[in-house]
């Protein structure tokens, strides 16, 4: 047996279900795009990039009853996609990085998804986040260390704020994937 091998890292995904989705009128996880919902679409993804453990956080008012994903529910929604986070960890900390992937992001593709997986497993103590044309997106990893950062739900500086005060060192990795810069926000953000 090789000891030099390096050990890949447990990893699960946390997808954000949490919010109302004011601005297009409904629960983003329910919007139906080419027959299926969001919450759908970005679960085949991550199974297609051979993410197994799937979280979903979700409102206790949400009836999601997707087979195959873990549920958590975000008992305070109102203090932003943080609050969803802590939750996820709160329940699941035994993951050594966190692939956090908002429901409104449904268009990434699942290559992106691998090539994060990948650049993660090399840099398993840091935050790998996409670029395109030089902008940050989603979906991000981010190390465990960084999720038991965390104290309590109410980060009022959002993720962002949480990994400048972590001090976590950043992996940004360019992809060819424009749709990491595109969530939905409202109807016309479908086309």
């Amino acid at each position: 047996m090789d000891n030099n091998k390096k050990k890949e890292p447990s990893l699960a995904a946390v997808i954000f279900a949490a919010g109302k989705g004011r601005r297009i009128g409904m629960p983003k996880w329910q919007i139906e795009y080419k027959g299926k919902t969001f919450l759908e679409i970005v679960a085949e993804k991550l199974r297609c990039s051979l993410i197994d453990n799937i979280i979903c956080v979700k409102r206790k008012t949400f009836g999601i009853k997707l087979e195959g994903m873990l549920y958590v529910d975000n008992i305070t929604p109102e203090l932003g996609m943080v609050s969803s986070l802590f939750y996820a960890a709160q329940s699941y900390p035994m993951f050594d990085g966190y692939l956090i992937l908002p429901v409104d992001h449904p268009f990434i593709e699942v290559l992106t998804i691998i090539e994060l997986k990948k650049a993660f497993g090399s840099n398993p103590s840091k935050v790998v986040r996409p670029t395109y044309n030089g902008i940050p997106g989603h979906p991000i990893f981010i190390p465990n260390s960084l999720v038991h950062f965390m104290k309590n739900p109410d980060y009022a500086g959002g993720l962002r704020q949480l990994i400048k005060e972590s001090k976590t060192e950043i992996v940004d990795m360019k992809v060819n994937d424009p749709n990491i810069l595109k969530n939905v926000n409202l109807a016309s953000d479908l086309n």
